[in-house]
């Protein structure tokens, strides 16, 4: 199909959420953890670029977990099936199916770095067969916004009006960042208020560029989130040491509880006991890390002081 049949974004759009829309892929290589699909989807409900690779990355994880499920459902039942009728029909099934499954495996694996790439250096990319039912199915998913009707290759400062390349850094008639202002919109230099959160003209929602001393950006928090929660790393770095604090604690008990449980070196109700208490450790460490992964990207999180993480990335 054409490039130009992709869901239309403006430059602002694909900036702003290529550095989540990466997430919708890598996770499904690990299994469940291709549920993080959820954070760009749930983070930037109204970026078309965002939303795309979501729903991509949805479809393509639930097609894996189908696959996989059906895969050993049926296999299973007809090598059960099989071994009592001949040893070579058994082996000659089993061989052919795990040749199945690897081919399977390694083309969901291609497919998850590929979308990681392009979404990542700001691309649509539509995956064969798997983008194509994603788009049939789930046809709602992306959100038809007003760039998608009215392309512009400009943009406009939003403090003085003049209009602009796409992704410049400065204005060239104030010198001042074109998000850095109030009085015009960024989409199509109509006049706007202080207040105003959406163009009266144009209907394009109003991005402002908001900066502070020792804010905390939101890119950083949720890299830390990602990679070393379980230290509660991204806690510290938001002031929040004694929930950091915590959620390291938890994360050991884990490995504790299931370990001494493990051992069975106790009577057996205490063993099992032990047990329990880290499967209970476990599901609470994985809720509190998938709601801070949600929270961080959906801007809901704020530091020690109150304040709203930094939204430039």
């Amino acid at each position: 199909m054409a490039e130009s049949s992709f869901p239309y974004a403006n430059e602002e759009e694909i900036h702003e959420g290529r550095f989540l829309a990466w997430l919708s892929y890598p996770g499904i290589i690990f299994g469940l953890l291709g549920l993080l699909f959820l954070v760009p989807m749930l983070a930037h409900k109204e970026n078309p670029f965002t939303r795309y690779h979501a729903r991509q990355g949805m479809f393509l994880f639930l097609a894996s977990v189908l696959v996989t499920v059906f895969f050993w459902i049926v296999y299973g039942g007809m090598l059960v099936s099989i071994i009592d009728l001949s040893p070579v029909a058994w082996i000659v099934t089993t061989i052919g199916g795990m040749v199945v499954i690897t081919g399977t495996g390694i083309t969901i694996f291609v497919f998850a770095i590929i979308g990681t790439v392009k979404a990542a250096s700001g691309k649509f990319y539509r995956m064969p067969l798997i983008g194509t039912m994603a788009e049939r199915w789930f046809p709602n998913m992306v959100p038809k916004t007003s760039s998608q009707t009215q392309r512009r290759d400009k943009m406009h400062c939003r403090n003085c009006g003049k209009e602009l390349p796409p992704g410049a850094e400065f204005c060239i008639s104030c010198g001042v960042r074109p998000l850095n202002g109030n009085k015009f919109c960024q989409n199509c230099g109509a006049e706007t208020r202080p207040e105003q959160e959406v163009c009266l003209k144009c209907g394009t929602l109003l991005k402002r560029e908001e900066k502070s001393p020792g804010r905390k950006t939101k890119l950083i928090a949720l890299l830390l989130c990602l990679f070393l929660a379980p230290l509660g790393v991204h806690r510290y770095y938001m002031g929040r040491v004694g929930s950091g604090v915590a959620m390291l604690l938890l994360y050991f008990s884990i490995f504790v509880f299931l370990f001494m449980g493990a051992m069975r070196s106790f009577p057996e109700p205490v063993w099992i006991g032990l047990l329990v208490f880290g499967a209970f450790a476990l599901v609470g460490y994985m809720v509190w890390w998938i709601i801070d992964l949600i929270s961080i990207a959906t801007g809901k999180m704020k530091d020690r002081q109150g304040r709203k993480l930094g939204e430039t990335w």
